[in-house]
């Protein structure tokens, strides 16, 4: 009887284990997924600041011309 008891005792160790590392790899997860979005903002605003730029320096080149965007 005692090794049965040891045995349940076991397999609520390796179940909690499972459920702690299930756990671990959700959040892992999550912050990967907020890593690779922040990532992407900043591209995304690197992007947009140097099409603006080059949309002043074109302006500039122009003279006193308004703006084209087309």
């Amino acid at each position: 009887m005692a090794s049965l008891g040891a045995s349940l005792g076991l397999e609520r160790i390796a179940l909690a284990m499972v459920v702690i590392w299930g756990w671990a790899e959700a959040v892992m997860a999550v912050a990967v997924a907020k890593a690779v979005a922040v990532i992407k903002l900043f591209i995304d605003v690197l992007l947009m600041v140097s099409s603006f730029e080059s949309l002043e320096k074109r302006s500039r080149s122009d003279g006193n011309e308004p703006l084209r965007l087309f």
